[in-house]
């Protein structure tokens, strides 16, 4: 692999291959430790915690290889949020583990163009919120919200394709609306700030049945709590 980011991934196998990053599903590198593979694995049968442990222990056994803080780091962060460990947890070995917005943050700090920088710019506000960061998740909203554009734009102008932005600029309504509803639990925000929200999400997921019936389902639940 020569080049891995959100724009194109290339690689050399007796000739250059060049393919659209959006068109990627998965990356397999000979240099893999087996506990990263068994790490995705896990994360596929539910076994969040179990796959954060093995994402540690593959990237102390890769940790000179920078494709591994990407991934590894991301992996774990993900495998946390799968579990609903927002504010870190410590693993039945012992290990500790610390929030998923650090493993996150680590992620694009090893490639600040990831091919998973929608997904993680998406999922910071929700982690930032939930560990009561409230002006860390806005601030951290209006910097997805700009990259994100960044990111649909350079796409668009590299291979003229705009599906990939539209729907990562779907998917952060989604997430302004989470967090307007999280810091309206919490007394920091009006609960019609969040109704707000969720029904401008609710019309900017119409292309997307499933992004919708989340915007729906957190509408109906605000308007519960708004009696």
């Amino acid at each position: 692999i020569t080049q891995d980011n959100y724009i194109e991934v290339k690689g050399k196998r007796g000739v250059e291959i060049k393919v659209p990053a959006y068109l990627v599903k998965d990356i397999s590198r000979a240099s893999s430790d087996s506990n990263y593979t068994a790490a995705w694995e896990s994360i596929g049968q539910g076994k969040y915690r179990y796959a954060a442990l093995l994402f540690l222990k593959a990237l102390d056994a890769m940790s000179q290889q920078k494709w591994a803080q990407e991934y590894c780091n991301y992996g774990i962060g993900h495998a946390l949020y799968a579990n609903g460990d927002f504010k870190g947890a410590t693993g039945k070995s012992g290990t500790k583990y610390s929030p998923p917005s650090v493993y996150y943050k680590k992620a694009l700090e090893a490639n600040e163009k990831s091919r998973f920088l929608p997904d993680i710019l998406i999922k910071l506000p929700v982690c930032l919120v939930e560990e009561e960061k409230y002006d860390e998740a806005n601030a951290a909203l209006q910097n997805a919200a700009k990259r994100i554009k960044d990111y649909g734009d350079e796409i668009f102008k590299t291979f003229n394709y705009r599906e990939a932005g539209k729907r990562a600029s779907a998917m952060l309504s989604l997430t302004d609306a989470c967090v307007a509803e999280k810091c309206a639990e919490k007394g920091k925000a009006q609960w019609q700030d969040a109704k707000d929200k969720w029904l401008t999400a609710r019309t900017r997921c119409f292309d997307y049945p499933t992004l919708q019936g989340e915007a729906v389902d957190g509408l109906l639940k605000t308007l519960l709590v708004m009696n």
